[in-house]
């Protein structure tokens, strides 16, 4: 006897329907009476489309139970819809067999301890619906500073000053005018969007946890991400919750590659924690000192005190572009100049997207 699953290596875009799929196969020699398949550790949390389930005595995993007859190299197909109702991953297995012939003799067991794993993306919105504008919804931010130069896009030449590159010399053109000139390049047209995501909804431990006010700051950066990768610009994500497996906190890099999406998603569905480790200030002064010029940094956060507030002012005359997302009660004390602020609601605005979404999926 063989059993095997299929249907776990993709990451699924909650709320949406997975599926998964259990293979048996019996084998030559022998005559198989009956089959007895358990699924364990199968997550509540996922509502799976199958009246074979049986809870544990926490409610917390379920198992999945199948009993069928396979004759002689004989193959049988279960497949199962699992509606991707909650973000996190989850994990599936192992499974336990048991065979035997009709009159329940040579019952034979086996454990498969394989484990496979769903990723469950967070919701997913359209910015308009968070209250942003559809295109640059943060805007075109300006600085006194030459930004980030393209190296491929030629634009003149001027006379060499100090601490010019020697690669970037033209020298045809030194050659015309008796004296050194260096290339000046455009500015590049993409230029970095690092988001900074706090899921702390207090500013104190001690003041307890909102955890759909956390799940709304979630969507908010996953949907803001989408945004600006769709747009072609690179898009990072730093936020102050662990890291799964390590010990520092969640960090991907800008980029705009195909997978860099993915990966901040898949960042996102790893957050399980009420509290953030890290003061998102603390990581806001960390991270600036690997910010390219030019670059936009963005923070989502549930929670604004005095001390982000005077973190973007610092940010901001190093001559960043800067923008605050704020949601739930967290209100800036008085406006920041050149800080875009925007107020997308608090849990209000969350169940609307919740119930919008859900009515959507029914429709499709």
């Amino acid at each position: 006897m063989d059993h095997r699953r299929a249907g776990f290596d993709q990451c699924d875009l909650a709320p949406g329907i997975t599926i998964f799929d259990q293979h048996y196969s019996g084998a030559g020699g022998g005559c198989f009476g009956a089959l007895d398949a358990l699924l364990s550790g199968v997550p509540a949390a996922l509502p799976l489309l199958s009246l074979q389930l049986e809870e544990d005595e926490l409610g917390e995993r379920r198992q999945l139970v199948n009993v069928l007859s396979l004759r002689w190299y004989e193959r049988v197909t279960r497949r199962y819809r699992v509606q991707a109702a909650q973000r996190g991953v989850w994990s599936f297995g192992p499974a336990q067999l048991r065979s035997g012939d009709l009159f329940g003799f040579n019952v034979q067991r086996a454990l498969v301890e394989e484990i496979d794993s769903l990723i469950v993306f967070p919701r997913l919105v359209p910015v308009t619906a968070l209250g942003l504008p559809a295109r640059y919804p943060f805007g075109d931010f300006r600085t006194a500073r030459r930004l980030v130069e393209d190296p491929l896009r030629l634009m003149g030449v001027r006379e060499y000053a100090q601490g010019d590159n020697f690669r970037h010399i033209h020298w045809k053109a030194t050659a015309r005018r008796q004296t050194l000139q260096t290339k000046v390049f455009e500015p590049s047209a993409n230029r970095p969007v690092l988001l900074f995501l706090n899921i702390s909804t207090a500013e104190y431990y001690y003041q307890g946890f909102d955890a759909e006010l956390s799940e709304y700051a979630i969507t908010a950066a996953a949907s803001v991400a989408r945004e600006i990768w769709e747009a072609g610009q690179p898009v990072g994500l730093i936020c102050n919750a662990h890291a799964p497996r390590t010990s520092r906190y969640i960090r991907v890099q800008p980029g705009n590659h195909p997978s860099q999406l993915v990966q901040i998603l898949t960042a996102l569905a790893q957050v399980n924690e009420g509290h953030g480790r890290w003061p998102i200030e603390t990581l806001l002064q960390t991270e600036a000192r690997r910010l390219p010029p030019g670059a936009t940094v963005v923070v989502i956060s549930p929670v604004v005190s005095k001390l982000l507030e005077q973190t973007l002012i610092d940010l901001r005359r190093r001559e960043y572009g800067m923008a605050l997302v704020a949601l739930g009660k967290a209100q800036l004390s008085t406006p920041l100049l050149g800080v875009k602020y925007v107020h997308i609601g608090g849990k209000e605005r969350w169940h609307d997207l919740v119930s919008s979404t859900a009515a959507a999926l029914e429709l499709a």
